[in-house]
């Protein structure tokens, strides 16, 4: 077995080379980064066969397909209406009030300035409906837990009238004591 193996690796059946050609290729490499369509294989050759000829071989193009998500190539998120942040309105009649949201800052705005909904921004503005709110981004935070935290952080330090504390509880750093006596 072991015989035939190399017999055929020094006499090929075939005018099939074993080692690649490429690999012996003297020519310049110059990698065309693209993003990944399953789709455009064919047009992909055909450019690259226009692009060796128009370079008249000189080089040894080749393609590196790109797996980026899309959002890496195009700006699709609208930033002058950021999400995933901890905000505070402020009244003209000075109260404020402090939120934290994962929506667009716009429709948590548009959500506190109807009347017909249930947030303390809302009830307010309903029963002086000539107030007007303004709003800004306090800080940012992605994940729940923590945009929660740094909104109760705010609540504690600057003390808004408009929120309402529906309930606390008393975290004890040693619950089970130190240990030391």
């Amino acid at each position: 077995m072991v015989n035939e193996v190399i017999r055929d690796f020094e006499y090929p059946k075939s005018d099939e080379t074993i080692i690649p050609v490429h690999w012996f290729d003297e020519r310049p490499k110059l990698g065309i980064h693209l993003p990944f369509c399953r789709t455009k294989g064919v047009e992909s050759r055909k450019f690259l066969k226009t692009l060796n000829t128009y370079t008249k071989w000189r080089f040894n193009f080749f393609i590196v397909w790109q797996t980026r998500k899309m959002e890496s190539i195009f700006k699709f998120k609208d930033n002058t209406h950021p999400s995933h942040i901890i905000y505070k309105g402020k009244c003209t009649s000075g109260q404020t009030y402090i939120g934290e949201t994962a929506h667009n800052l716009e429709v948590c705005i548009n959500e506190h300035s109807d009347v017909n909904k249930q947030s303390e921004p809302a009830k307010h503005i309903r029963k002086h409906p000539n107030h007007k709110f303004t709003w800004e981004v306090l800080t940012t935070a992605h994940s729940w837990l923590k945009r929660r935290i740094k909104e109760a952080f705010y609540i504690a330090h600057l003390h808004p009238k408009l929120n309402k504390q529906v309930q606390s509880q008393d975290l004890t750093l040693f619950p089970m004591g130190t240990g030391i006596t």
